[in-house]
């Protein structure tokens, strides 16, 4: 971290150990670009860097509102999440961050099992909503109205990603059933906007046979991936962005 910006030098002069902090505020500042969405207990995340974003969280506020991203802080989930500012010039790289539709829909899916957890009180007192990839499939299917991808592929490639991201947990996989414990957190909510849920309830509740990606505009209203930041390993799409 160059020393020459001036607020970053009197951040690290408040520090017991200013060398130490500022390894600590580089691995801050390069783990919310990797992951987007971090928590206090993300094991690949050192807890010194989550705790140093909350206790100056006015100047990491500042850093990436000049990048053109917004932070976001919750202390009740413990999680610290990047999103692009809301402006009408796209952020860069949006055209190289488009999805297959596949990818939507699991995102899509998730989003929808997280949301009936809170209803059915099923959250955990930190806002997590324990899954599995059966559900993910059915509620792919009944939404998608089309296959979705086996299990092998939606959990290697789909959810590793959102793994990543900080959008669900990987669990232990039941080969008799060939099922995958997920876990859903709060994270969904940055990458599926309350918008584009909106119009999903909307939709589900219409009765209508029309598609999804169809219905009233659905896929030009609002974008799923409205709080998504660009990011080299989405794969390259193969239909046009919803």
């Amino acid at each position: 971290m160059p020393l020459e910006l001036q607020e970053v030098a009197d951040l690290l002069d408040q520090e017991k150990n200013p060398e130490e902090a500022q390894d600590i505020m580089e691995t801050a500042i390069q783990a919310l670009l990797f992951h987007q969405i971090i928590y206090e207990d993300m094991h690949t995340v050192p807890k010194q860097a989550v705790d140093l974003i909350k206790k100056h969280r006015l100047f990491f506020e500042k850093y990436f509102s000049a990048a053109g991203m917004k932070l976001h802080v919750d202390l009740r989930t413990q999680m610290i999440a990047l999103t692009p500012k809301e402006k009408e010039k796209p952020p860069y790289g949006w055209r190289q961050m488009r999805m297959r539709k596949d990818s939507t829909l699991v995102r899509i899916a998730l989003r929808y099992i997280f949301e009936q957890g809170w209803r059915s009180g099923v959250m955990d007192g930190t806002g997590r909503v324990a899954s599995d990839t059966d559900e993910i499939i059915d509620v792919f299917r009944k939404i998608g109205k089309i296959e979705p991808p086996n299990e092998t592929q939606m959990r290697e490639v789909i959810l590793k990603d959102l793994a990543r991201r900080g959008a669900v947990k990987i669990g232990e996989r039941d080969k008799s059933e060939r099922s995958t414990r997920i876990t859903i957190l709060p994270g969904i909510r940055i990458l599926v906007s309350d918008a584009y849920f909106d119009r999903l309830e909307e939709w589900l509740t219409s009765g209508t046979h029309e598609d999804f990606f169809d219905y009233d505009g659905a896929g030009s209203a609002v974008d799923p991936q409205d709080g998504d930041m660009p990011s080299a390993s989405h794969e390259k799409p193969t239909v046009k962005a919803i």
